[in-house]
């Protein structure tokens, strides 16, 4: 691979972190002022609905790959119903 190319890999991670980090934060100030708080499974579909891998959210949120696809499956599970 050569160095443009792990260049660009790199400015893509960076560029998709970049855009959950404002995410959470636009999220965070609309529940503000609706007075209600974001929830871990809130955080996780945000999360995974810009892009991010479960082992990427599993980093930010502090838990294992495994446990972020569980939460992941229960949420759309409990969507259905």
């Amino acid at each position: 691979m050569s160095k443009e190319s792990s260049k660009s890999l790199d400015t893509s991670g960076i560029t998709r972190r970049l855009d959950a980090i404002i995410r959470l934060l636009m999220e965070e100030q609309r529940s503000q002022e609706q007075d209600k708080k974001i929830t871990q499974v809130e955080q996780v579909l945000m999360l995974h609905d810009i892009g991010l891998t479960d082992t990427e959210i599993g980093n930010i949120i502090g838990y294992a790959r495994k446990n972020v696809a569980a939460i992941r499956t229960n949420a759309k599970r409990m969507k259905k119903k």
